[in-house]
């Protein structure tokens, strides 16, 4: 099994645009996987979930009937 740590890593080292076009819930997997092994969740992992849940969350109140 791969490290999700070290995927994330060389990732974001290798192409860091492809890293920020995860879809929020890979991106969510990601950090349940690093904490179910009792890891950190990079910081740079946690904003990025963060910009996409506030983000998902906008797009859909913008689609809200007035």
């Amino acid at each position: 099994m791969t490290d999700p740590l070290q995927t994330w890593t060389m990732a974001q080292d290798q192409a860091p645009e492809s890293a920020d076009a995860a879809p929020l819930s890979e991106l969510a997997a990601r950090a349940a996987e690093l904490r179910a092994q009792g890891q950190a969740v990079p910081a740079e992992l946690a904003d990025r979930i963060r910009e996409e849940a506030a983000a998902a969350l906008e797009a859909e109140m913008d689609n809200l009937p007035v």
